[in-house]
């Protein structure tokens, strides 16, 4: 028994013995060790073993405007971008300003509840600039995973008379 197999902590030995090719094994707890090479292949790989949706759940916040939000519930899915994901945070006003910065001063924050295995840190995200992390959720977010929905204002209010 390698060391390796240790320190991922993605799967169970359960769920690694299900994945009886060998090479979908070793990328699978490569990816688990290093979420940086987490790509296409993974995804086919947890699709076909059907690894998704197990383990541990947390609460993430997307925001976005009150037209987008509005086709959302029509729809009932936040649809994920081309770039492969629904972008998220961890609180809700860090949600909120990235909308603002898009120069929204209203907008609308969906509290969902997400496996966190299909969750990760986007690193197209300037940390600093935007004064908290970025993740993604790597596939659409149907509306029942919706815990909360909250509109906003960031507009300033002047005029107290």
């Amino acid at each position: 028994r390698c060391n390796s197999m240790e320190k991922q902590n993605l799967f169970t030995e359960e769920e690694l013995a299900k994945v009886t090719d060998e090479a979908e094994r070793k990328h699978l707890i490569e990816c688990a060790q290093d979420q940086s090479k987490i790509d296409l292949q993974y995804m086919k790989i947890m699709e076909k073993y059907d690894l998704w949706e197990k383990g541990s759940r947390s609460r993430y916040f997307h925001a976005t405007t009150h037209e987008n939000a509005e086709k959302i519930m029509q729809d009932g899915v936040i649809r994920k971008g081309m770039d492969g994901g629904v972008y998220i945070c961890k609180q809700p006003l860090e949600a909120a300003r990235f909308v603002a910065i898009r120069g929204h001063e209203t907008g609308t924050i969906f509290e969902v509840e997400l496996e966190d295995r299909k969750v990760f840190e986007a690193h197209d995200h300037n940390e600093a600039f935007f004064g908290c992390k970025a993740y993604m959720y790597t596939d659409d977010i149907p509306t029942a995973k919706v815990v909360k929905i909250s509109r906003y204002s960031t507009e300033q209010e002047d005029d107290k008379e």
